[in-house]
């Protein structure tokens, strides 16, 4: 999952991308019972512990920017590094810590042992090429508009329902002349011009 969830109740949001992976240290839940600096402090603690075994556990590799929440303090930043660097001495991977940009984010390079483990139990969207996005419902309905530009004659149009409601709040042109047939099995980005005789 995406979404790795802090006993605390922050939670940490990890992002393997082609190029490097980004991990979002996020409170959540979490408000802590004095200052904010402290709820702050206690959630990086606890998230560089776990993300430290993340990094193990998926074999995430490569370049790395763990985006922390921001913290107050040089000794808290050096606290959470050492955090970090302690329980990552299990990790067969060799990591490499260059440290904190000046934007805050914490570099790291990690060499993977196995391939990541989202390559071996997940494959590619067949419906978004691995995108994580389909087209909205109005975007679908305006490129069947544009389709239908030049035709003549009488077209039944066959989408998924909601690609239908958009096409009848945008309005369908008077010619050509059009017959909305919407069907529930239908993929959203999925539609079909027929001549309709």
């Amino acid at each position: 999952a995406r979404r790795v969830w802090l006993k605390s109740g922050g939670y940490l949001v990890i992002e393997p991308a082609e190029a490097l992976t980004t991990i979002d240290v996020n409170t959540g839940k979490f408000v802590g019972k004095r200052s904010l600096s402290d709820t702050v402090f206690k959630t990086n603690c606890e998230a560089a512990v776990e993300i430290a075994r993340q990094l193990r556990l998926r074999d995430l590799g490569g370049i790395l920017l763990i985006d922390f929440i921001d913290m107050d303090s040089d000794e808290q930043r050096g606290e959470v590094l050492r955090l970090l660097e302690e329980n990552a001495r299990w990790d067969r991977g060799k990591i490499r810590l260059a440290g904190f940009t000046q934007q805050g984010l914490l570099e790291l390079t990690r060499k993977k042992v196995h391939a990541p483990l989202h390559t071996l139990v997940q494959c590619p969207c067949p419906y978004c090429h691995g995108e994580g996005w389909v087209l909205s419902p109005e975007s679908v309905a305006y490129r069947t508009l544009r389709e239908l530009r030049g035709k003549e004659g009488a077209w039944a149009i066959r989408c998924h329902p909601e690609v239908a409601a958009s096409l009848a709040a945008l309005g369908l042109p008077e010619a050509p002349v059009c017959t909305v047939h919407a069907e529930a099995h239908r993929h959203i980005e999925k539609v079909d011009l027929e001549p309709d005789e």
